[in-house]
């Protein structure tokens, strides 16, 4: 909140954007202060894995790094959970808190770069989306009488 009118408010969002909020709906609307207890938010991550992967593995690396993380916070505790068989992935969820929201991109940040360093050194893939496509062969060649039986049939007056 940056200045508080008679009519209006204005509010600078986190990417420096000014809103004007009249305050008529200040009052009538819900309001989300992000910032008025503390200072902590919680941080959702989700990564795949190829199938072929370890996940008891991927889930005690991605704990490890957790914990180990600068800007993550342990109370509360850390979690990652085996959310999804997915189409190309075995994925993961991180749910985590850091201590300073203002934050968040950096120790996001941090924690993917670690995560990737991690998987490399364990040979731990990231897949790419995959779709089979199966052909089939030995097709009958179609010729002009293939689909007489669909013409339509000729309008007589």
């Amino acid at each position: 909140m940056k200045i508080i009118g008679l009519r209006s408010s204005n509010i600078v969002t986190f990417d420096g954007a000014a809103v004007i909020v009249p305050n008529g709906q200040l009052i009538s609307n819900e309001v989300i202060n992000w910032t008025l207890s503390d200072q902590k938010r919680r941080i959702e991550i989700i990564i795949g894995v190829a199938y072929e992967s370890d996940a008891k593995l991927v889930m005690r690396l991605l704990n490890e790094i957790l914990g180990k993380q600068n800007g993550v916070v342990q109370d509360p505790i850390p979690y990652v959970f085996l959310s999804r068989l997915g189409e190309s992935s075995i994925e993961f969820t991180l749910l985590f808190w850091i201590g300073d929201y203002i934050q968040d991109k950096i120790i996001t940040s941090g924690v993917l770069l670690t995560i990737l360093e991690e998987f490399e050194k364990h040979g731990i893939k990231i897949p790419y989306p995959q779709q089979d496509v199966h052909l089939v062969t030995g097709i009958k060649r179609f010729d002009e009488n293939t689909f007489d039986s669909v013409k339509p049939n000729s309008v007589k007056t």
